[in-house]
């Protein structure tokens, strides 16, 4: 087994849940509420608003609008830094458990059970129009079935999936966790034409 080489510097405080982030507030009211229902609650504020102060209650709305069009085009093409990939780790990476000295521990259970985290999250600033998205997803969907299909042979066990909505307001990660009884299982599917094909 290689060596541990930490990325970020060991931290003696666990990181507080996402569920406090700076998103957090936001997510549980934009929850409470269908997007269908906060659409037409905003329909009828905006509705008021004209009666009562007419064209001029369309200057917020349009002017929001814009601001979010001209910073997702900007974004895209390179005008402004894309805050989107903030905090992105851009190379692989995995979560251990270290001791006092920063040095990995070795196995933490008395039985093999692998769990395999494997997550995205979109950092571009159109979302689900990225383009290559829709392929990309394809693909995971692909070898998720394939996954299913042959459960005996690579020792698939499940796959649950999370997603952290409190983090930022829109775009958030999306994480599956699959479960294996062994390294071997694992490794065999990440080599089986099912997951090269994808």
């Amino acid at each position: 087994m290689a060596p541990f080489v930490s990325i970020l510097s060991p931290n003696n405080t666990r990181p507080r849940a996402a569920f406090f982030g700076k998103a957090g507030l936001e997510v549980m009211l934009r929850d409470q509420l269908t997007l269908t229902t906060w659409l037409c609650l905003g329909g009828i504020v905006q509705t008021l608003l004209f009666l009562t102060l007419g064209r001029v209650a369309l200057l917020p709305a349009i002017t929001w609008l814009a601001y979010h069009a001209f910073t997702t085009v900007a974004m895209s093409v390179g005008w402004m830094q894309n805050t989107y990939m903030e905090n992105v780790i851009l190379k692989k990476f995995s979560a251990q458990y270290v001791d006092e000295q920063g040095k990995s521990n070795g196995r933490p259970a008395s039985s093999d059970v692998v769990v395999l985290l494997i997550g995205m999250r979109v950092n571009h600033p159109l979302g689900l129009f990225t383009p290559g998205l829709k392929d990309f997803v394809g693909f995971f969907q692909s070898m998720a079935e394939d996954l299913e299909t042959h459960a005996d042979e690579f020792g698939y066990l499940g796959m649950t999936s999370w997603i952290s909505n409190g983090a930022r307001a829109t775009k958030n990660e999306l994480l599956n966790v699959g479960y294996f009884r062994t390294t071997e299982g694992l490794e065999a599917f990440a080599h089986s034409k099912y997951h090269m094909e994808g």
